[in-house]
């Protein structure tokens, strides 16, 4: 290697390594804006050297790999992180939806029930003015309306809901499999996983992203990756990637499983559990609420009903339809019962003039009949339970977002790319490369030269 030759080969060499150090910081920077990216870096080494006699030879330099940097346990970190993101992110998104229902700048149940008692306080001193006792009806009806339709709403979410967590199933699906796929290639490739950067970099793209849909956990071994449910069921196991099932419960709510292994209990993070938490819990808590307003509200209106007489001396009749016992479904299907405004049983003694039952109607407005609580301060309570948890679900995605940011952070500490940085590397691979190109031509010409002398030798 202490020829000419060998000098031109280690000067080509050196071109060649310093050409694909180049190659690397271009593709840095052409990546900068690459969601997940993991900057590179040219691993150069010293060339193996060889004894001639008793001295040692070096052979020039080689480039022994091109390796990713990144850190792996932030990789886990961040997530991990998406996880929780994941899940507050869909109970705020749903949670918003349900709180415009109940929003003091809309219509609502609160505002109807103030108008029913106050259609009866109206009517109180003139209970045998036709308008007013048609304006009675009118509230009441409106007050029906608003129990129906904050309960329909209620149960469209639910529906709603069922939706996006089957479409969020369909999205776990095709993530799994393209992971599995990659662990496939990676696995078949033969390289060091430091050394394959764009199929790792594709791989925690696609398990953050997996993250954010449902909880999981990431087990890397020497004989590839494994991804497992919250409970350790697998979804991927190397090459291969095991779907989850979407279903309707006997109960009607949903239900994920994969293998027949029920999921819908254990998925503990994920925009999956976040839709969940609200289908399955949230919303049943609210209607029953809700139903126990309807429930009790109408129970305590036709007691003091059925105790007064109307227009005709007729004793009072149900105000509202009987709802079926225990309250179930009650402010789905609250409806009037009377239909004609002389009905209404003002009267406390049969005469028209008699507003004493109408008194014990109104003074409903102010008595405990729901839980020990007044209608309004009920709803109210509801009202507030909405909020406070709306509110708590985007106190705590601000904390996780910036937990996010702040791994995001870390991690582009260590794998983003530095512009500054990669044009230093650049300047520095290119002063090598020039001083390689120098090398060899100094060398063509000294060979040349000596060709030109052994045909000097040959002539002479």
């Amino acid at each position: 290697m202490s020829s000419l030759f060998g000098s031109m080969s280690i000067a080509t060499g050196s071109l060649l390594t310093e050409q694909a150090a180049i190659g690397v910081t271009a593709n840095n920077v052409s990546n900068i804006n690459s969601p997940g990216y993991s900057r590179q870096r040219p691993d150069i080494q010293e060339g193996a050297a060889y004894f001639n006699g008793s001295q040692m030879i070096g052979t020039g330099v080689d480039l022994a790999g091109i390796t990713s940097v990144r850190d792996n346990v932030l990789e886990l970190r961040i997530q991990d992180e998406m996880q929780q993101q994941g899940s507050l992110q869909a109970q705020v998104d749903s949670l918003s939806d349900v709180d415009l229902q109940f929003s003091t700048e809309n219509a609502n149940i609160g505002d109807a029930l103030n108008s029913f008692f106050d259609s009866l306080s109206n009517l109180s001193p003139d209970p045998s003015n036709s308008s007013l006792r048609q304006s009675v009806l009118v509230s009441a009806q409106d007050l029906v309306n608003q129990f129906q339709s904050t309960s329909n709403m209620l149960t469209q979410r639910q529906f709603n809901l069922d939706l996006q967590v089957q479409q969020a199933v369909g999205q776990v699906n095709q993530i799994t499999a393209q992971v599995a796929d990659l662990n496939q290639k990676i696995a078949t490739s033969g390289m060091p996983q430091d050394q394959l950067g764009e199929y790792v970099d594709q791989r925690n793209v696609l398990l953050q992203n997996l993250s954010s849909l449902i909880g999981n956990q990431v087990i890397t071994a020497d004989d590839g990756l494994t991804v497992t449910a919250s409970d350790g069921t697998a979804l991927v196991v190397g090459g291969r990637c095991f779907a989850v099932d979407y279903s309707e419960a006997a109960n009607g709510n949903p239900q994920i499983s994969v293998g027949g292994h029920d999921l819908t209990n254990s998925t503990s993070g994920g925009s999956i559990a976040g839709l969940l938490q609200v289908r399955n819990q949230v919303i049943p808590g609210i209607l029953s609420n809700l139903d126990s307003i309807a429930s009790n509200l109408v129970a305590s209106v036709n007691t003091v009903h059925e105790q007064g007489y109307d227009m005709n001396g007729n004793t009072g009749a149900d105000f509202f339809k009987p709802l079926a016992a225990g309250g179930a479904g009650a402010a789905a299907s609250i409806a009037l019962n009377i239909t004609d405004a002389s009905q209404i049983a003002t009267s406390s003694d049969g005469t028209s003039g008699s507003n004493g039952n109408l008194n014990s109607l109104i003074d409903l407005r102010n008595q405990g009949i729901i839980n020990g609580i007044t209608p309004t301060d009920a709803y109210s309570n509801l009202t507030f339970q909405v909020g406070s948890t709306l509110s708590n679900a985007q106190s705590n995605l601000q904390s996780s977002e910036a937990m996010v940011q702040q791994l995001n952070d870390q991690r582009g500490a260590i794998s983003g790319v530095s512009l500054d940085e990669e044009a230093s590397n650049l300047i520095q691979y290119q002063r090598a490369y020039e001083a390689a190109a120098r090398v060899l031509n100094i060398i063509s010409d000294l060979t040349q030269v000596s060709v030109n002398l052994g045909n000097s030798s040959a002539t002479v």
